[in-house]
């Protein structure tokens, strides 16, 4: 997602958003063509989300009606809604 221009007041769909439950605090995104470093942290029900070395996303789940009863294991995906992309250094930890 091309979120290095943007800005304003990140949605629920921007980029390090909860999708569709609670969108990031601020756009950090580099411009397109550029390396982003992105870290989401997944602790029992707390969900943090650091885009290029700021946190822009901590939400609860047990706090929300739409994500309360969400699973807190299983498969991990990584997708976009566009033609490429492209992941590198993938960990998970």
């Amino acid at each position: 997602l091309d979120d290095g221009t943007k800005t304003g007041t990140p949605t629920s769909r921007d980029t390090g958003a909860i999708y569709r439950v609670q969108g990031a605090t601020k756009f950090v995104a580099k411009p397109a063509g550029e390396w982003n470093q992105f870290a989401v942290r997944c602790e029992g029900d707390r969900i943090q989300v650091t885009l290029n070395g700021e946190l822009i996303n901590d939400f609860d789940m047990s706090s929300n009606e739409q994500t309360k009863n969400r699973p807190r294991d299983g498969y991990i995906g990584l997708s976009a809604h566009t033609d490429v992309v492209k992941f590198r250094h993938v960990r998970i930890k």
